[in-house]
């Protein structure tokens, strides 16, 4: 909430950096509104209490901000690594169109993989008892978890991983442009890499 409130305040807070953490703290402050249904389907397993709509609602939009907090980052990593490695790339680009266009994509491809879902969620009522349920068959049980590990889990994780490598070998290599004081350079370089790290 107080990112969201800087931001929202101070124009000159409003970066390239601070719009995705922006984008990353919205979508992690819908995801806390759902931690206490969680928490009571935890304690409460056999009453869900939001009601057929609302139990598909609750599995989309969980789905849909998870991505969308797993896509924000891979984002914000990439634009670190141009900031580090491809400054003079970085500054041709138009950043304000170019950041909301890569945000509004962060959503888009994030509602796109979330929805299908929704067909897969079931509302249950036995007697007394209501389940909200996520079902699927065999077949398509490892077509799901192969699209959400691969797409919201190894590539991010990879390319993260990767840039952030190459960003430490960018740092390492680098010579400073000022040779007034090697130290401070070498000393502020090796912070750089420690913070990254």
């Amino acid at each position: 909430m107080c990112t969201c409130a800087v931001i929202a305040r101070d124009k000159t807070m409003r970066t390239p950096t601070n719009c995705y953490l922006l984008n990353l703290a919205i979508s992690d402050l819908m995801i806390t509104v759902f931690v206490p249904i969680e928490l009571y389907i935890i304690w409460v397993p056999d009453y869900y209490p939001l009601g057929e709509e609302g139990c598909r609602i609750h599995f989309l939009l969980w789905d849909l901000l998870s991505n969308c907090s797993v896509l924000t980052i891979l984002a914000f990593t990439i634009e670190r690594y141009l900031v580090i490695s491809k400054p003079f790339l970085r500054q041709r680009l138009l950043l304000t169109s170019r950041i909301s266009k890569i945000l509004t994509l962060t959503w888009v491809v994030s509602c796109i993989f979330s929805f299908p879902s929704v067909y897969s969620i079931y509302f249950i009522e036995r007697k007394q008892n209501v389940y909200c349920v996520f079902t699927v068959s065999e077949r398509d049980k490892v077509f799901y978890i192969a699209i959400e590990l691969l797409v919201f889990f190894f590539f991010p994780m990879t390319v993260i991983f990767v840039l952030f490598i190459m960003i430490v070998h960018k740092l390492k290599t680098t010579e400073p442009k000022s040779r007034a004081n090697p130290a401070i350079s070498h000393h502020n370089r090796n912070k750089a890499v420690k913070m990254l790290g």
